[in-house]
């Protein structure tokens, strides 16, 4: 009799255990392991949702689409609603790559791009974060459990952030990233996501990528060969290469955009290799470093003036404002310096004690650009430029997210921060400008770009 009750005994608490494994209340510890092993295992993902960046005058919303696939291939399309533009943040085994696949454009970063920086939208860096944190915050909500973390950015204004999973797969649903003053500045909403997903080498692919990006086309689809023969067709003309950019999904106003002379040379076939010393993009970045090093020192002079008297900003009246946002004048909107007819654009950043203080045209090799100087409290110049080169190989250097895309940071005495939207390269030069301004200077300028 007493074997018995022993034997019953046993057989209700190993029920005791097992019903409370599957419908009880899970701790931090218990769901931290689970996510420790979970990220060891992890083998790809695909994922989409919509993501809001508040770095400015009003909210920046982004539909988010990525890919991973172990061990380092990566694919980021950040699509803006506005305006209707798709950029590709592309690494393989050939490098990181930049792509802006209506304008048939590539900027090619050497970096080890996410590797040496969290990622906001990545389930690696939002599961790293929470095991990490040993100051963890956790709870339970319904079929959420939500964690509130640090958040380890090198963009160091994020200081922690919200994390949603879900209770049963540990799959991501929401990110809410704060500054030091508990303000909001990213939300990520994942509308989809799944474990396992299954690629090809042609899902990663450059060319691919660059070809049938503009029109979402997925190339870990249909027949490899066939996609591959279209990327490397030359079309004669803009109309021919607007006609092909149809065929392959791109249609609406991305078509029309590949077909504007507006919108880059469309009608270069892709290479899907660095640009060498001998191409225009070579050129132009041995012609930057002396033109633009030139005129940057004009930004010491106190006769430095602006060309167009539209473009005077942050005077006197700005030296009682810390750095925000500006809130709308007669400086809003693109200038026109010069003659090079190149559109530029003014960070919407005011900072305390700093003013405008000119803009000079540039040829850089055979590309149009803008050079506008900014001093006082602190000094700094932004080179605007539209490079002619379909692919352009940018300096090896430090990554950072703008949130809209990337950027490099190279030099130490003196630091740029190098980073291209829609087809336009922007340098970022400072001797004194920290580095924090430097990351809001240039997510300010998005502001500006899509009005």
């Amino acid at each position: 009799m007493r074997r018995m009750r022993w034997m019953a005994a046993i057989v209700v608490l190993c029920l005791a255990v097992a019903l409370g494994g599957c419908g009880g209340k899970k701790d931090a510890g218990s769901v931290v392991q689970d996510l420790s092993q979970k990220l060891g295992k992890l083998d790809s993902y695909k994922t989409s949702g919509k993501m809001v960046l508040q770095n400015g005058q009003q909210p920046q919303e982004y539909q988010l689409d990525v890919w991973y696939q172990n061990p380092h291939y990566y694919r980021i399309a950040l699509t803006n609603q506005k305006q209707d533009i798709t950029q590709i943040v592309l690494r393989n085994d050939d490098g990181v790559f930049v792509l802006t696949p209506h304008l048939n454009k590539s900027f090619r970063f050497q970096s080890d791009w996410p590797e040496n920086q969290g990622q906001y939208y990545l389930y690696q860096s939002l599961v790293s974060s929470i095991v990490s944190d040993k100051e963890r915050k956790f709870t339970a909500e319904g079929n959420d459990l939500v964690f509130d973390v640090a958040a380890n950015y090198a963009n160091t204004t994020l200081s922690r952030q919200k994390i949603w999973l879900n209770k049963k797969d540990y799959s991501p649903k929401r990110v809410e990233v704060r500054d030091s003053n508990d303000t909001t500045l990213v939300t990520v909403d994942f509308t989809g996501f799944s474990f396992g997903e299954k690629f090809t080498d042609n899902s990663f692919d450059t060319s691919l990528n660059l070809k049938n990006g503009a029109g979402k086309v997925d190339p870990s689809t249909g027949d490899p060969v066939s996609l591959l023969d279209s990327a490397k067709q030359e079309p004669d003309t803009l109309e021919q290469a607007a006609n092909a950019e149809a065929k392959n999904g791109a249609g609406g106003a991305e078509g029309q955009k590949a077909a504007s002379p507006d919108s880059g040379d469309a009608s270069k076939p892709v290479t899907g290799q660095p640009a060498g010393e001998d191409t225009d993009a070579a050129k132009a970045g041995d012609a930057a470093k002396t033109d633009g090093t030139a005129a940057a020192d004009k930004a010491d002079k106190p006769d430095g003036a602006a060309k167009d008297a539209k473009t005077g900003t942050a005077t006197g009246a700005d030296s009682g404002k810390t750095a925000q946002a500006a809130t709308g004048s007669e400086t809003d909107g693109p200038l026109v310096v010069g003659e090079s007819g190149i559109e530029i654009y003014q960070p919407q950043l005011h900072i305390e004690g700093v003013a405008f203080a000119g803009a000079d045209d540039l040829k850089l090799g055979e590309d149009q650009a803008v050079l506008l100087r900014f001093t006082g409290a602190y000094n700094y110049t932004l080179l605007e430029s539209e490079p002619k080169a379909q692919e352009v190989m940018l300096l090896p250097g430090a990554s950072v997210s703008l949130g809209y895309t990337i950027g490099t940071f190279t030099g130490e005495d003196k630091r740029t921060l190098t980073w291209t939207y829609n087809g336009r390269l922007y340098r970022l030069s400072s001797s004194d400008l920290p580095t924090e301004l430097m990351v809001q200077v240039a997510q300010s300028l998005q502001d500006e770009a899509e009005k």
